[in-house]
């Protein structure tokens, strides 16, 4: 966080550091740790975070992002010139780009991992925008970035037991082929499709908890977007 007209302390009291039962969050305000930024979104200021630190976490990053304020030049050609900017930071073919709350800032991605491993956000704000206010759109759009992550974990479930289902899939066209050609014995049959049965009971047990897991998160980021 950089080149931004307010004192930090005012946009950041309503920015905690999270922590949940799945998950948690840590945020880094740059000039209190990154003295010189040489390069525009160089990572170097989540060096912070000590190397002996992180390997003592029996955890894993599910997402990291380098989120930078920019204040809004108030010209007349200031589209121009954000326009310039996220030209310069941000892959064209996948930018987003989109005013928020009335249009007292600008937030802008291209949703793509860079070479340090993070994702950009840029958040240009009006010179009028209240500092609290500002804390709020950051963190918005932290839990945005973060539940949405959070949710892809059920793509990776669903994704896992895809082997699960052909073996299953592969089991019942056997279960069916024997019973047109009747050489299984009716008990036979019975088994075999309560043994069926009880695997895909257990394929949804297991998956239950993040599918719905997912279903909640899902509605966390469509509430946070409307609020923006």
């Amino acid at each position: 966080i950089k080149n931004v007209r307010m004192p930090l302390e005012g946009f950041l009291k309503g920015i905690p550091n999270q922590k949940h039962a799945s998950s948690f969050v840590r945020l880094i305000a740059a000039p209190f740790v990154c003295l010189i930024v040489v390069y525009d979104f160089d990572g170097v200021c989540f060096d912070a975070f000590p190397k002996e630190w992180l390997d003592t976490l029996s955890t894993h990053r599910i997402t990291s992002v380098n989120l930078r304020l920019e204040n809004m030049s108030g010209a007349e050609n200031n589209s121009e010139i954000i326009s310039k900017k996220l030209s310069e930071w941000f892959v064209p073919e996948s930018l987003a780009v989109s005013k928020v709350l009335d249009g007292s800032a600008v937030v802008a991605s291209d949703f793509r991992i860079d070479d340090e491993g993070h994702q950009r956000f840029v958040l240009f704000i009006d010179p009028a925008t209240d500092d609290r206010r500002v804390g709020r759109i950051i963190q918005r759009l932290c839990e945005i970035e973060m539940y949405k992550s959070m949710s892809m974990l059920g793509f990776a479930r669903v994704r896992s037991m895809a082997r699960q289902m052909g073996d299953v899939d592969t089991e019942l066209s056997q279960i069916m082929s024997d019973m047109n050609d009747g050489k299984l014995a009716a008990e036979v049959t019975l088994d075999n499709l309560l043994k069926v049965s009880t695997e895909l009971e257990t394929l949804s047990a297991e998956a239950s908890f993040r599918l719905g897991a997912t279903e909640a998160y899902e509605a966390i980021v469509h509430q946070r977007i409307r609020v923006l």
